[in-house]
């Protein structure tokens, strides 16, 4: 961007300095002593204020472009008010970053947002007589990593669904919204959450994060130790404790039927057809169960087959992204 105009009008004892930038004025107003010294001091001082934020870079006209927000202070150092744009100069051009008014002898503390296309640059405000900041935006920060829990949740349902769930992703929304509800136990909220389901293109256990496969296994409350981690109970087919509890920390009376698909190996079983992926509850389909009470094989995989007009549980795992 260029200068539009300047103007340079003398009256008694006082500089006027006049801009036209980007179609807004800048008035800037000096002591005359110093033009009889031939060099007039600066109005305008910048400074940092605490840490600079790194910038975030986004795409715009394929062009690169780093939209960086600094805080800064501005300090008038003449006896009268003063008006003034901030802009951010790299390689030869400017863009204007805020417009500010001052009064004499006055300091004010801004936040100046400037889009610009280089990383490093200078901050000014416009006249060029404050004293220059050089800016750089910085990479973006590495994000501290969270932390690994010490363990994961399982949980069966309070309620029976039929087994038309709308595939994995509903079965997953159904646990979720169990996990939120309001009856729900509060360290089971803001967590992510799969059912224990295969399909007959995916294993149960090919659904969790390999570091998930390795935690143990906790009843919602906590106090049970159902499995050493998703790897060993797959591997022994057996379980330390039954997933009994739902997400209440209510236990369930008896054998409690629940979808699964799924043998204790956690992979698909080789009958059925996942009531055609639990998009379907007709009679013509059939699909494998779990007993909520067994810590056997069967906690998963029964041999019954029930077909897919029945209602019943779900089980639901903490996944760990």
């Amino acid at each position: 961007m260029k200068i539009k105009s300047k103007l340079k009008v003398l009256t008694a004892g006082v500089i006027f300095s006049s801009f036209t930038y980007a179609g807004n004025q800048e008035v800037d107003i000096e002591d005359r002593a110093c033009l009889d010294k031939g060099a007039c001091p600066k109005i305008l001082e910048l400074a940092k204020v605490g840490s600079l934020k790194a910038g975030k870079v986004s795409s715009k006209s394929l062009n690169k472009n780093i939209i960086s927000t600094n805080t800064i202070s501005i300090t008038n150092k003449s006896k009268k008010g003063v008006t003034t744009i901030i802009a951010a100069s790299s390689q030869g051009k400017k863009t204007s970053c805020g417009q500010f008014s001052l009064a004499g002898k006055a300091t004010i503390t801004v936040n100046v947002s400037c889009d610009v296309s280089e990383s490093v640059y200078t901050l000014a405000d416009f006249d060029g007589r404050s004293n220059a900041i050089s800016f750089s935006s910085g990479s973006t920060p590495t994000p501290t990593p969270t932390p690994t829990p010490d363990f994961i949740y399982a949980f069966v349902t309070s309620i029976n669904y039929k087994p038309q769930l709308g595939g994995l992703s509903g079965a997953d929304s159904l646990c979720s919204g169990r996990a939120a509800s309001s009856s729900a136990l509060p360290q089971l909220s803001g967590r992510q959450w799969r059912a224990w389901l295969s399909t007959s293109s995916v294993d149960a256990i090919d659904r969790f994060t390999a570091i998930g496969k390795t935690l143990p296994i906790k009843s919602p409350d906590g106090l049970s130790t159902i499995g050493s981690s998703l790897n060993d109970i797959t591997t022994a087919e057996v379980l330390l404790q039954p997933i009994s509890q739902d997400e209440e920390g209510n236990n369930t009376l008896g054998s409690v039927e629940v979808w699964t698909g799924t043998k204790a190996d956690g992979t698909k079983t080789l009958t059925g057809d996942f009531c055609m992926n639990w998009t379907t509850q007709v009679n013509t389909s059939v699909t494998e169960n779990g007993l909520t009470d067994n810590t056997t094989s069967s906690w998963t995989e029964t041999n019954f087959f029930p077909n897919c007009t029945l209602s019943y549980r779900l089980y639901c795992m903490e996944h760990i992204s």
